[in-house]
């Protein structure tokens, strides 16, 4: 079996999902600059994308990171 591997991510630009609240059939959609700031968009079901954030999350806990308020905030 292959993997289609997607362009490395360079920053995350944006997340919209469908309308209306229908949970199964809710699509999120993550935009995406790479590093020659090409922009890419990755859709997946709404459930899919609460499995990542959980994924996300345990990762979080495992590494002991405090997300800030706002990560790319400058600093002083």
């Amino acid at each position: 079996m292959t993997v289609n591997k997607l362009p490395d991510v360079g920053r995350i630009q944006g997340l919209t999902r469908t309308a209306g609240f229908d949970v199964p059939r809710i699509v999120v959609s993550l935009q995406y600059t790479d590093r020659s700031n090409r922009w890419h968009e990755v859709e997946m079901p709404f459930l899919d994308a609460m499995y990542l954030l959980n994924l996300l999350k345990a990762m979080q806990q495992d590494v002991g990171f405090a997300m800030p308020d706002d990560p790319f905030a400058a600093k002083p």
